[in-house]
């Protein structure tokens, strides 16, 4: 069995990024809350109602993201494994003198 670590690796640096832009836009989106004062009495529940929309997707994004930098982690550790099988292998038939 062949794994490419080297895409792995490129994979894990990837979900990194990204989980690092998930939880930059999750924090955009608390701060994107408007104050419910903005639209007077008239606007208020709609404003609330979009912040309470706002806080529950940036919940979402930061839960996400989360699962991505754990994925990015996983990956990473997944080609360290395959890397250090191929060389225990390697040592074990090569002492063998196969």
């Amino acid at each position: 069995m062949h794994a490419d670590t080297s895409a792995l690796r490129l994979l894990a640096a990837a979900q990194s990024r990204h989980a690092a832009d998930l939880a930059d836009t999750a924090s955009r989106l608390v701060a994107a809350s408007p104050s419910t004062d903005a639209f007077g009495p008239v606007g208020a529940r709609f404003l609330a109602a979009m912040s309470d929309e706002l806080a529950r997707s940036a919940r979402a994004v930061a839960e996400l993201s989360e699962r991505l930098a754990t994925a990015g982690g996983s990956t990473t550790a997944a080609a360290s494994s395959f890397d250090d099988t191929d060389r225990r292998v390697g040592h074990a038939v090569g002492s063998v003198g196969v």
